[in-house]
């Protein structure tokens, strides 16, 4: 670090004029008060504090220097500063609820996510204020199998969030990462713009690998509040002795070349590639785990129910952090210690249970085992950028 700049406020959001000589910061203060204030990069002086503004969330800047943009997701619009004086010049409207904006320079263009309305709006920014391109919002469909061979998608018929986009460098296409939520399972999809007409070329499911098996799966679980895997903006509570979410359950980036797209799944602790020049995904990356100390959880079991090969446990969480499916658990003092103590992982979670594959298992009533999980912290990307 060279250099530090304490602002009022917790920045949520940071753009940089491409001209070098300011950067925008946007955040909140903690008592819902939000911010916008830019910073003159010679000397690392603050400038007087943008008003105007109703809780702005995100910030981007023109190619040419002369525009800072700003979405509000109070009043659900974009405003254009003009980055000269800063004053807000006009504000264009694009849905209450969308909380995330990409600046496009290749085309000159801003794209809007809302994950409320399921949608993402395309923005001349060539004009004061930014016009549609496209009259209504593109509506981003959830990604259908036509065969039996293709991927599967079991979180069909749930609503549709968008919460991240990025512009192909070459100008031909941007893509929209998107996700669903059913039955405590995450269910991705990237869909493709076509920038020529500003339409919906495609949507495809993305496939990410999931703990204890290793196996590719079109749906995850949905992670424990303490990664930081949620796509709320501004940022919930943070649970310690975690850090506060990102505010990105998928992240999407492209490459300088614009042959590939990554895209970073928060809850499959991993990251998906994909060729642009055929649309399939090529690799999955898992993430590492943590450097940081092993967190402890302990619990208290109080039953053991066997079906199958599948152990599933009672209990009470008596200290750490939640568990989590893919960590190993030790479990002692059970009254049937041959059977259901051991070491497993686990591989379901329910409302007061755990599930671990454990075909000696037996069934029993009042127990009074503990399982202890002593794992490191695991590394959730909840934001992916690439090099120029």
């Amino acid at each position: 670090m060279i250099n530090n700049v304490t602002l009022q406020f917790s920045p949520i959001a940071l753009a940089e004029t491409p001209d070098g000589k300011k950067i925008y910061a946007v955040g909140s203060d903690g008592a819902g008060v939000g911010w916008v204030v830019s910073i003159n990069s010679l000397d690392k002086s603050l400038n007087e504090a943008i008003t105007g503004l109703s809780a702005p969330l995100w910030v981007a800047t023109r190619s040419d220097s002369q525009r800072a943009y700003v979405l509000n997701s109070g009043s659900g619009t974009v405003s254009t500063i003009d980055t000269f004086s800063d004053i807000v010049l006009s504000n264009v409207a694009v849905g209450a609820g969308a909380n995330f904006m990409l600046y496009d320079p290749k085309l000159n263009r801003l794209y809007v996510t809302n994950p409320t309305a399921g949608t993402v709006g395309i923005l001349d920014a060539s004009t004061d204020p930014p016009s549609s391109l496209t009259g209504a919002p593109l509506a981003i469909p959830q990604y259908t199998p036509q065969t039996s061979s293709d991927s599967q998608n079991p979180c069909q018929g749930s609503a549709v969030v968008p919460t991240s986009i990025t512009a192909l460098p070459d100008g031909t296409r941007a893509y929209v990462a998107s996700y669903q939520v059913s039955s405590g399972q995450i269910c991705s999809q990237l869909s493709v713009i076509n920038t020529a007409n500003n339409t919906v070329a495609s949507t495809t499911g993305l496939a990410f690998t999931v703990p204890p098996s290793g196996t590719l799966t079109t749906a995850v679980p949905v992670a424990p509040e303490e990664t930081g895997c949620s796509s709320a903006r501004p940022a919930s509570p943070a649970i310690a002795p975690f850090i506060t979410n990102a505010g990105f359950r998928l992240s999407v980036a492209s490459s300088a070349d614009s042959s590939k797209v990554y895209v970073a799944n928060c809850d499959a602790g991993s990251t998906a590639i994909i060729s642009t020049s055929s649309a399939a995904q090529i690799a999955n990356v898992a993430s590492p785990v943590s450097d940081f100390p092993p967190v402890t959880t302990t619990v208290n079991i109080t039953a053991a129910s066997q079906s199958g090969s599948t152990e599933t446990y009672t209990y009470t969480l008596t200290s750490g952090p939640p568990l989590r499916i893919g960590t190993s658990i030790t479990i002692t003092g059970t009254s049937d210690p041959t059977k259901n103590d051991g070491t497993f992982s686990i591989s379901g979670l329910g409302a007061g249970t755990f599930s671990v594959d454990n075909p000696v298992g037996v069934t029993a009533t009042g127990q009074s085992g503990t399982g202890t999980v002593i794992s490191p912290p695991p590394q959730n990307p909840v934001f992916v950028l690439t090099g120029p």
